[in-house]
């Protein structure tokens, strides 16, 4: 038996601080550079956040709405509806109004929107957003004319060029932009939308579900439940294992995090700290002294009674090889009532461990303080 543990299925897959990249190999990510902020980063819902200009901007709940922008200005945007960013320019919208941002002078404004029963707002793409209303639920459409006009303004007349207007949803409503359609979604209804693009953009019904339908049925089917789109990435809780996974729109990477926050694939953070880290994939050798963290990635199997002779970890890259043992790998089974847990020292220049482990159930973990890239990582 051989089991290629980078092709087992997301649920099966946990971990902190590390990514699964499209071509199937384990990146634990090197820190280039950290950011240090005087506010708590801790937070019970991290709506958005991005980096431009190199200044980073977090949206996020800690008894109130908040915006952490570049560090050290903290804004409060209560009843907060959505964030989009165009140009250099962040727009973060709540109750009916909007704070704009300025990345490249700093300067910050509120603008009163003259839109009624704003329930969501949401970036379609780099020259499009959409504002959801209730009562009845209405999708409208806005372009870049729309995002220049509140930027410039301190009231924003919110005149959309097209829009389509539902009896539902009507409860805990979402708008979610994937693979060119938009679904609009409720706890009591869902409406998928074709969006068609041309002298205008006409919204073409194409189907409709009484219940909650998202486009990720299939892994919230099995236990990965979606918890919402931000600018970088779609963000699922998986509730089998209680760990957060990010993936990227383009469905390719997926990052890993109990307290990592990945804000986008170059941001990140840790909840019970006061830092943000600028991350990369693409390991980097020029650095002395390199900065290092905690990172894990854990798979669990469910087998027959199976004898699991060895294990094939073939990694060519590493932050430091200072050490000759520079990762650990633990193993722990299960068969009945029995128990076992081994560790193992993964060395840079070996490839290959004998383990001889015995059982049913499987947990294999790999960890380190090092940056580093796993392309194979089997057992047999």
């Amino acid at each position: 038996m051989s089991i290629n543990l980078l092709e087992l299925p997301l649920t099966k897959i946990t971990g902190e601080f590390v990514i699964l990249s499209g071509n199937k190999n384990i990146i634990f990510p090197q820190i280039l550079k950290t950011f240090e902020t005087s506010y708590s980063l801790y937070s019970y819902a991290v709506y958005d956040g991005f980096y431009r200009n190199n200044k980073i901007i977090y949206v996020f709940n800690q008894h109130t709405d908040k915006v952490l922008y570049n560090l050290d200005k903290i804004y409060d945007t209560p009843d907060f509806k959505g964030f989009c960013v165009f140009g250099n320019s962040y727009f973060t919208f709540y109750q009916d109004k909007c704070l704009v941002i300025n990345t490249d002078t700093d300067e910050a404004k509120v603008v009163n929107l003259t839109l009624n029963n704003i329930v969501k707002v949401k970036q379609l793409t780099s020259q499009l957003f959409a504002i959801i209303t209730s009562n009845p639920t209405t999708i409208h459409l806005y372009g870049l004319d729309t995002a220049g006009a509140i930027a410039s303004g301190d009231t924003a007349n919110l005149a959309s060029f097209s829009y389509a207007t539902f009896a539902n949803p009507t409860s805990n409503i979402d708008l979610i932009y994937y693979d060119n359609k938009l679904y609009l979604v409720g706890d009591d209804y869902t409406v998928i939308l074709n969006m068609d693009i041309k002298d205008i953009i006409y919204l073409q019904t194409l189907l409709t579900f009484n219940y909650r339908y998202t486009p990720f049925n299939d892994f919230e089917s099995v236990g990965i439940k979606f918890i919402r789109e931000t600018q970088s990435f779609y963000v699922f809780y998986n509730t089998l294992y209680n760990s957060y996974i990010y993936i990227t729109k383009d469905m390719a990477n997926y990052y890993f995090g109990r307290e990592t926050v990945f804000l986008t694939p170059d941001i990140c953070f840790k909840l019970h700290e006061t830092n943000f880290y600028l991350i990369t994939e693409l390991l980097q050798s020029e650095f002395q002294l390199p900065q290092t963290n905690y990172h894990e990635i854990t798979f669990r199997l469910n087998l027959p009674y199976t004898v699991l002779k060895t294990a094939i970890i073939k990694i060519p890259e590493v932050q430091s090889d200072l050490s000759p043992r520079f990762a650990t790998m633990t193993i722990e089974t299960r068969y009945n009532n029995g128990y076992n847990i081994w560790s193992y020292g993964v060395m840079y220049s070996t490839g290959e461990y004998r383990i001889l482990a015995r059982g049913s159930e499987f947990v294999v973990s790999l960890y380190s303080e090092n940056a580093l890239r796993v392309e194979e990582f089997i057992l047999q």
